[in-house]
This record gives structure tokens, C-alpha cells and sequence, in this order.
């Protein structure tokens, strides 16, 4: 009897730890997904404020729109998608500040220089939710091969999950074109 007892005691420890672990694996995919969702709004304020400064500099140079092609970002794409996405608005805004060294009348415009600054804001805001997406990424990471979690993990078929690295976009958020 007392060794049935002290089998249904650890029977209980153990279950009760398996579902403390598989609560924190959601929660830690709640905020996996809440960083991502983040991501996602700043990816469309970014081609937004891109498309907006196409539209100004197009008014200048009618001939070279074909340098921004931008992607419209669609809401829980994929993370190589949203590595893409992030290239790309990358490459139009390298694009965006070659025009404006080589146009003075796009550089001198004041919408310009507005649209300009509010692309670096978004930049910064951009750089700061993958920060936290990638926190979030890493706690989960580090609690799902950790021991024992990893047996749970392992039984719910959890996996690591991959970063989002920084882009030149990030590097170069400071830089402007100056008149």
C-alpha cells in the first residue's frame, strides 16, 4: 500500500511538471507570436512609407521607378518570406537614397525629407521587433533543449525555430541624404 502510494505521489509530480512545461512552451508561443505580429506591422508601415517616397521621386524621375519593386507583405508569411521582404525593402531604400544623390530637386524636396526621416523611424521601430521576436525565439529555444523540458518538447514535436537576422537596413538607419 505504501509503495502504491509513493507510485501515484511521483505519478502526479511528474504529470503535474509535464503540464507546467507544456504551459510554458504556449505562452512562450504566444509571445512568439505577438513579436511576429510586430514584424509584420512594421514590414507593411515600411512599404507604405516606400511606396509613398516612390511616388514623390516619380514625380522627379519618371524613368527609373522600376528600381524599387517592391512585394506588398502579407500577415504571417513565412520567415524566408519575410527575410525577402526585408532584402527587398532594403535594396529600394538604397535605391531610394541613390536618387536623391543623384536628383538635387528630389533631395531638396521637403516631402522628401519627411518621408526620409519617417523610413528611419521605421527602421529603428523595425530593428526593435525583430530584437524582440528574436528574444522570444531564444528563451523558447533554450527551454525546449534544456532537460528535462526536452522530453516534452520532444513528445509535443516542438522544435527550434529560426532567427531573423539584421539587414543593411538596420546598419544604415541613421544615414541620410544631406543637402
Amino acid at each position: 500500500m505504501i509503495i502504491l502510494t509513493i507510485f501515484i505521489i511521483i505519478a502526479i509530480i511528474i504529470l503535474c511538471w509535464c503540464i507546467s512545461a507544456s504551459n510554458a512552451m504556449n505562452r512562450y508561443q504566444v509571445k512568439i507570436g505577438e513579436a511576429r505580429s510586430s514584424i509584420d506591422i512594421m514590414l507593411t508601415k515600411r512599404y507604405d512609407t516606400l511606396t509613398q517616397s516612390q511616388a514623390v521621386v516619380s514625380k522627379f524621375v519618371e524613368h527609373e521607378n522600376e528600381l524599387f519593386g517592391l512585394t506588398k507583405p502579407s500577415a504571417g508569411a513565412n520567415i524566408e518570406t519575410v527575410k525577402q521582404i526585408a532584402a527587398e525593402q532594403t535594396r529600394a531604400y538604397e535605391n531610394l537614397l541613390a536618387l536623391g544623390q543623384k536628383y538635387p530637386d528630389v533631395k531638396s524636396s521637403p516631402v522628401f525629407m519627411k518621408l526620409q526621416d519617417q523610413i528611419s523611424d521605421e527602421n529603428e521601430h523595425f530593428a526593435a521587433a525583430k530584437r524582440a521576436y528574436n528574444m522570444n525565439i531564444s528563451e523558447f529555444n533554450q527551454f525546449i533543449v534544456t532537460f528535462p523540458n526536452s522530453i516534452v518538447a520532444g513528445m509535443r514535436g516542438k522544435q527550434q525555430q529560426a532567427f531573423i537576422e539584421e539587414d543593411n537596413m538596420d546598419a544604415k538607419k541613421n544615414i541620410k541624404i544631406t543637402l
